[in-house]
């Protein structure tokens, strides 16, 4: 939505219709729509940095007027990355799914939650899971194109999230199974 309204800056019509899927109406000037756009562009990452104040436990969030503003202003970092991150992922959600497509494939999420930090034990138990079954399944590379999210997103809001990503996204496969182990580690 940031970036939406970023762009209303310079193209109001083309914002007001992404964001609320009307039209100006002719007696309303451009510039008060594009005021409107700069002071949401201006608040909403204030916004978001002040909100991951939040995050941390109340005896471990900055107490000086100075970290907190630092806190603050964070969120113009963070609203960038999310932005940027969903951008990317808009284009680059359809060339996986046109993958499976040709693959005839179809896709499946099942959100699985590991309460460790121990990732790799944690794929070769899955793996080893399957295997128990009778799917003959063995570790492969994760596309180039999977992670690029999540390292743009870390890129830009740092120390919240390094924690919580792999250096090393895990793809187990078979013949016709691809499974990929996106973690939430903590």
């Amino acid at each position: 939505m940031w970036a939406i309204i970023v762009a209303g800056i310079a193209w109001p019509p083309i914002a007001t219709f992404m964001l609320a899927f009307v039209r100006i109406p002719r007696w309303v000037d451009d510039n008060w729509v594009r005021l409107a756009m700069q002071a949401g562009a201006t608040t909403i990452p204030l916004l978001v940095g002040s909100a991951t104040l939040l995050l941390h436990d109340p005896w471990l969030r900055p107490t000086d007027v100075a970290s907190k503003w630092q806190t603050a202003l964070n969120g113009y970092r963070f609203a960038a990355g999310i932005a940027l991150t969903l951008i990317v992922t808009v284009f680059m959600a359809p060339a996986l799914q046109v993958r499976n497509l040709l693959r005839q494939w179809p896709t499946r999420h099942f959100p699985i939650v590991m309460r460790t930090v121990d990732y790799a034990t944690q794929v070769g138990d899955i793996q080893h899971e399957l295997e128990s079954v009778g799917l003959h399944v063995h570790r492969t590379p994760t596309s180039v194109l999977l992670p690029v999210p999540t390292i743009l997103l870390t890129f830009f809001v740092g120390g919240i999230f390094e924690r919580l990503v792999t250096s090393d996204l895990a793809t187990v496969a078979s013949r016709d199974l691809d499974i990929v182990l996106h973690p939430l580690i903590w």
